[in-house]
Formats: structure tokens, sequence, C-alpha cells
């Protein structure tokens, strides 16, 4: 409770106000907050100003240097902003995110001992290049020292009067005078942040002493065209490939005890997390199938997919200053995708209905009257918008106003309907309840009826002037759908979406970063005076904590973070309420900020923008390396398609499906998730002895078992004979324990089924396709037999040689290796 306080106290507490009382509470956390290390170094700091009382023998503080040094104390608050790390370990990913940068950072020694021994050479080059030659006088008239001298008259915007000003010799604030100084500039011109000046200032630099004239080395570009090509498009990229490959490898070396890859665990993690989908079909001998069957046909799908694509091109046609036939052949085409779009949906519902498993009895009950209600209001409603847009036009002089009054029922009637529509969702919300929302794509629908509504109040009686053209977009919204719409999309969307379940960790690790860097900033630079001619002003400045974040966030997207830097270094005025007024006169003009703030933002900018803000190219990379891999080899990006392949034989989602359903529905399917059409009968035979699901009393199976089962047998985890696989199931269920040890007894079961419903007694789909492929053999056998007996009874001509017994059976072993070919060539082929 303490360590929690004492932080949000930091948090809270600014530099500024010594006195407030925040400040003083903060001072009771000091002691007790610090580890041991800091404790010690907090006594050497403060014991001088302690003395032993004999009379009383009670320690006392001098009072007269305790407002000195407090300073000194309070600076020592800067080392409780490590403590959040400790909370990484009590979140898994998230410790998982951490020891990729620690990795990281472990890994890029050797490539940061080239990148600073390049960017040294570099340095070196500049500082023979351009050393002495990044001075220049205020006056722009003169050019050397000497020269720069007295006063100069300078005319400030539109003012005819002059301002007399003295002229100064300065020096670019990032220049190469010293190697130090020309690694910082270096440095900059590599994170891309005011690289332009430096470049122009290169290139007006003349000789040492002297001031710039414009262009007068050209040729200096090509230094900053090398330095480019080798630093940040060569080094730079480095580091991001090598925390791709280190985020990789850290969850690979995870795996290694259990003897198993990412890609299985990632397939299993499927296999537990996977529920079966459900999909409403009606009665086969209804009307309300056959719409059903059409809307869920794939021409369909293409019709629908070509009306959108030009329902969108049409909406990109309008433009500024449209002509009348434009408007009006816009308005037509407009309503008539509008109409098709409709019927689809008054098809959809016809097809799919409003009843779903759970529904009430009343609610039943009225869902038959909605059915033949909403076919009934569809069909005048596209009768009425079909008119109503047809007759619509520009109609000349005289008849303006009674085009007027036209329009406005046409917008009473457009309003009407969209007043239905969202009568239609409340409905539809009221018969299905909450598993309206399970489907993502009725989310979708849900939202983009909400837009339309909001677009038709905003737009038609808004009085506002202010343009809310935004919530038009729905209007175009129909074209996401086209990204369900083909497997190769479907898969990237769905791994893209698998990217974001990993992305809050590394934002919770960058916000730690940002937390950590806030309140050093705070204590080290809050105290700065603002000034609004210098990056510290009222908009950018560390006085508060939430101040700092914003700050911090500006200079991690680099957006002129060295001129903040520059703002933030020693000598700088001090904002009179952060000194004591004894202090006031000797430290208020030049005695805030710090040295500090070079290797402050510096480090930042390496830490967040060279390694944290890569690590969300590492996650997304790490869930697209699918792309890389074989092809032929399963992956989780392929296991959706068993679900909706599965959806066809269980559309209740009841889980269980018959077995011969089950092996129907894996030739369905095509390699890796399937056996394919083109795999003969006996290899998947074998593969359904090795994945030996049980088989319950009604000759089903269950969906977890038969998709782990299929998972294990495609990638081969922990496989062996016959003899040994006791042993390897065995196995298999300590490595799920240890892996995933929050899943009870009841998942483990359904993944890997116990023993005793395998034993004798018990019906399994191993034993199943085992009979029928001896039975199969046995009949081949036979049948071979018959045909052999056959060949020898038949009568030899005498002109033709009869062939001996050898030949007929090479012939036979012959035909035999034939099979076995044709066989192992469609085993390939699975």
């Amino acid at each position: 409770m303490t360590h929690n306080v004492s932080r949000l106290l930091v948090v809270l507490s600014g530099p500024v106000s010594p006195s407030c009382v925040s400040t003083k509470t903060t001072g009771l956390f000091v002691v007790p907050q610090f580890i041991f290390c800091i404790y010690m170094f907090e006594l050497f700091t403060i014991h001088e100003y302690f003395y032993y009382d004999r009379r009383d023998l009670k320690p006392r503080m001098l009072l007269d240097s305790a407002g000195k040094n407090l300073n000194t104390i309070k600076s020592l608050r800067v080392l409780r902003v490590l403590r959040p790390l400790k909370t990484i370990n009590r979140v898994p990913k998230l410790k998982a995110v951490f020891d990729c940068v620690v990795n990281s950072l472990k890994n890029v020694i050797n490539i940061l001992i080239v990148y600073v021994l390049f960017q040294f050479i570099f340095a070196v080059i500049a500082v023979q290049l351009f050393k002495g030659r990044f001075f220049y006088c205020t006056d722009e008239s003169k050019s050397t020292r000497d020269e720069c001298q007295g006063q100069f008259f300078e005319y400030d915007g539109n003012s005819d009067v002059p301002v007399v000003k003295d002229r100064e010799w300065l020096r670019q604030d990032f220049h190469y005078d010293h190697i130090i100084m020309a690694m910082l500039t270096l440095f900059t011109v590599t994170t891309g942040e005011g690289w332009p000046s430096v470049l122009k200032h290169s290139m007006d630099s003349t000789y040492e002493d002297q001031g710039p004239k414009p262009v007068y080395r050209m040729e200096m570009a090509l230094f900053y065209v090398v330095f480019f090509i080798v630093f940040p498009f060569f080094f730079v990229n480095i580091f991001v490939a090598l925390i791709i490959i280190t985020f990789q490898e850290q969850g690979e070396n995870e795996l290694m005890d259990q003897e198993m890859d990412k890609n299985q665990k990632q397939c299993i993690d499927f296999a537990i997390n996977a529920k079966p989908l459900c999909r409403f079909m009606p009665a086969k001998n209804s009307f309300k199938y056959k719409i059903w069957k059409l809307v869920q046909s794939p021409k369909f799908e293409y019709f629908i997919m070509v009306l959108i694509a030009l329902n969108t091109i049409v909406l990109m046609m309008k433009h500024y200053k449209m002509s009348d036939t434009l408007i009006n052949v816009t308005r037509h085409l407009n309503a008539t995708f509008a109409t098709l779009f409709t019927v689809e949906a008054a098809l959809k519902i016809l097809g799919h209905g409003l009843r779903y498993d759970g529904m009430s009895d009343t609610l039943i009950r009225i869902n038959g009257h909605l059915n033949a209600g909403f076919t009934a209001l569809f069909t005048i409603e596209c009768t009425l918008k079909m008119i109503g847009y047809g007759v619509r036009f520009e109609p000349s002089a005289p008849a303006r106003e009674e085009e007027k009054k036209f329009g406005t029922t046409l917008t009473r009637v457009n309003t009407a309907f969209t007043v239905l529509y969202a009568l239609e969702f409340l409905l539809k919300f009221c018969a299905f309840g909450k598993n309206y929302f399970h489907d993502p794509w009725n989310v979708f629908d849900f939202t983009t009826v909400i837009g339309s509504i909001i677009d038709v109040f905003i737009t038609e009686y808004s009085e506002s002037q202010f343009s809310f053209g935004f919530f038009r977009l729905f209007r175009a919204a129909r074209l996401v759908k086209l990204l369900r719409q083909g497997y190769t999309i479907r898969l990237l969307l769905w791994t893209f979406f698998q990217s974001f379940k990993a992305l809050p960790y590394v934002c919770l690790l960058i916000l730690m970063l940002f937390f950590i860097f806030a309140i050093i900033g705070m204590q080290v630079f809050g105290s700065i005076k603002l000034d609004s001619k210098t990056s510290i002003n009222r908009h950018n400045n560390f006085r508060s904590f939430f101040q700092a974040l914003i700050l911090l966030f500006r200079c991690a997207t680099g957006e002129a973070w060295q001129q903040i830097m520059q703002s933030c270094l020693s000598g700088r005025p001090c904002d009179p309420a952060s000194v004591g007024p004894d202090e006031l006169d000797e430290t208020a003009e030049t005695g805030c900020g710090s040295f500090i703030a070079y290797i402050y933002f510096v480090s930042f900018i390496f830490l967040c923008s060279f390694l944290m803000l890569n690590l969300f190219v590492a996650v997304i990379m790490d869930n697209f390396d699918y792309l890389t891999r074989d092809s032929s080899i399963l992956g989780p990006h392929h296991l959706d398609e068993y679900k909706r392949v599965w959806s066809n034989y269980d559309p209740a989602a009841t889980g269980r499906i018959h077995y011969t359903d089950m092996y129907e529905m894996l030739k369905t399917m095509e390699p890796p998730v399937g056996f394919g059409k083109k795999c003969p009968y006996k290899l998947a035979y074998r593969k359904l002895i090795r994945m030996n699901m049980p088989v319950a009393e009604d000759g089903t199976v269950h969906f977890t078992t038969t998709l782990f089962a299929l998972i294990r047998e495609c990638l081969i985890i922990k496989m062996g004979p016959a003899e040994i696989m006791d042993r390897r199931d065995e196995e298999m269920r300590e490595t799920i324990r240890k892996l995933w040890p929050v899943k009870g007894k009841k998942m483990m079961d359904k993944l890997m089924p116990p023993n005793e419903e395998l034993d004798e007694g018990k019906m399994s789909v191993g034993k199943i396709y085992a009979g029928l492929l001896i039975s199969e053999n046995w009949k081949a056998y036979k049948a071979s037999q018959n045909a052999s007996n056959n060949f020898k009874m038949a009568p030899v001509p005498k002109k033709v040689k009869s062939r001996s017994p050898g030949t007929s059976a090479g012939a036979a072993i012959g035909g035999g290796r034939d099979e076995n070919r044709q066989e192992g060539e469609a085993e390939t082929a699975c």
C-alpha cells in the first residue's frame, strides 16, 4: 500500500512548488521506499546535517540547512521510478516482451560497437571538413568575428521603425567543432530530425572562423547522401531485423524443453480456445430453405461484390461543381444500388430468419408475423424508393417551388424508412438477444445502421453550419464486406487481428518507459522557466506528469526533439516559483537545466525509436511468419477453415457430428487442414487410425477432440509406433499441463481422451477404420486371386506362346508397384 501511495504522489507532485502539501507528504516516504543501497546513499548524503544532543538524547536536524538541501533529498525520488519494473514478473506475456527487449540489448552490443565505430569515422571526417565553420553573425552582412562588432538596425515585420540590436558572433546549436558534438550531430541526423538545417549549414560553410555564404560548398551534400545510406537506410534497419529475430527466438526458446515449436503451440492454443460456429439452416422442405440456399451460394456473394464495387465507383464520381446531368445520373445510380442492397437484406432475412435456439414462445409467434411483414415492407420500400428517386430531377425555374415541396416529401419518406430500419434492428435484437452480437459482421451492420441514423438526423434536422460529412462515410461502409471474400484475404485479415492480442503488452511496456522518463524529466527539467521563444513553453514542458507524457510522445515521433533537448541544457532561467526566496537572485537567471539533457534525450530516442517502437513490427511479423514458411505446413491461420466447414455438418453448434460426416468433411478440406479429394481412401484410413478419437454411442465424434487429433497428426506432435503411443500420450498430457496450467481436467479429457474411453469394449475411430481397411484389403486380395484363377483357366492360342508363371507373377508385382507408386504420388499430394 505504501509503495502505491508513494508512486502516486510522485506522479501528482509538481516540481515548481516545493512548499505544496504533496511535496511535503512525499518526504515521509523517502526512507522506507528505497532499497538498501539507495538508503545507504541517502544516509551518507544527509548525515552531516544531524547532530547528537547529550542532554535529551534526541537526534535533531539543523533547520537552517534543511531548506537548502531539500532539493538533494528530493532528487533521490527519481530512483523510485524504477519500482514499476517489479510488476513485470507478475504478467507472463509482459515479461516475455521485456525479455525480448533485454535480449535485444544483449545482442545489439556487437552491432552497437560497429555502429559507434562507423559513426566515429564519419564524425572524424566531419570534424576535418566543418570544424570552426558553423559560426555566424546576427548581422548577416558581416562574415568575420572582427567585423561582428557594435550594433545594427533590424526591421521587425511590417514596422517602418527599425530595432537596434547588438551584433553577436554565435555558433550553430549543432556543429562539428569536436568529436563529441560531431557524433551528437550525426545521431540527430540519423533520426531524420533537423538534418535539412545541418545540410544547409554545411553547404553554406566557408572557412574557419568565417560566416556562411549561400551554397558555397555544394559538394558537401554528398557527405550526407553517403551517411544516410550507411546509417538510416542500413544500420537502423539492422536494429529492426535484430529485434524481430530476437522476438521470434524468444518464443522458440521457451518451448525447447517441451520438444515443441512455436507453430505447434499456436495450433494447440487454437484448439483449446476454438468453439464450433452456430449456423442457421431452415427446414429443407420449406420455401425459406430455397432463399437461404440462394443467399449462401457463391454466385450470390460474387454478385454482391460486383455491386459493392460499382457502388463505390459511383460514390467516387462525386466532385466539386458537378454538372446537373451528372448529379441526376449519380442520384439514380445511388437509388438503384440502395434498392439492390435492400433486396439483398430482404433475401437474407427471409433465408436466415430471426429465430435462434432459446427464443421464447412469444418471440417465436412474433417472428412468424415479422417474416411476412418484412417481406411486404421491403417490397413497398423498394418500389417507393425507386419511384421517388426516379421522378426526382432538376426542375426548371418556374417549377423550383414545386420541386422544393416534393423534395421535402422525399426527405420525410427517406427518414421514415430509416426509422423502419432502426425498428427492424430493435425487433431483431429483441428476438436474438445478446446472441445477435456474437457475429462480428452483425456488429458491423449495427454500426452502419447507427451511423446512417446519425447522418439522417444531422443532415436533415441540424441547423448548424458545421459539416458532418463524416457520417456519410457509412454509405461506403459496405466496401469493408469485400474483406470477407476470398480465402487469402480472410487469412490475412485473421492474422492481422491476431497481432492485436500481443500489442497491449507492448503498449504497456512502452507506457512504463514513458512513465520512468516522465518522472525523471519532471524532477530534472520541471523548474525551467517557460519561454515562447524556446521549445519549453506553455505547450511543451515538464511541469506536470501528463504534460511530460505528451512532450515525450512528441519526442518519440521524432518531432523536433533536438530543439527540446537544446532548451533543457544548463544555463536556462528558472521559474521563480521553483526556487526559494534566498536563492532567487542567485539561480533564477541561469540555475536551471542540466547537461544531463544530452544523456536523457539520446537514451530515450534510442530506447523508444530504435527498440520499443520496433516491437510493433516484431509482433506483426511474428504473426505473419507463415508467409516465409512452407505453405504445406499446418498453421493456426489454416484452422479457421476447419471451423467453417464443421458448421456445414453441425449448424446448431452442438460440437458433435457423425464419424462418417467427419470423414467426408476431412476429404472436403484441402491440405494442410484436411485430406483433400485426391487422397486415396487407404491413406485417409491410416491417418484416421492414428488419430483414433473416441466415438459416442450415437456414432458421433467431438469437435475439440477431432481438431486436436488432426493437429497432432498433421504436425507429428509426440507421435510414434503403436507400441509406444501410450507413453507418448502421457508425455503429451504432461506437456499440456506445463504449458497450459490453468486448463482443467475437463478440457484435458477433450484434448486427450483417457485410456478408459479407448479400451476394449469402447468404440473409436481407429477401430472402425482399421476394420474397414482390413475389409478393403481382403476384398482386394480376393479380387486379385479370382483374376489370377480366371487367367490360368483361359485357353491359350496355338500361335501365341504361353507365358510362364514367373512372367505372370512379374506382371502382378509390376502392377503392384504401379499401384504403390500411384498411391505414393497421391500421398505426396495430400
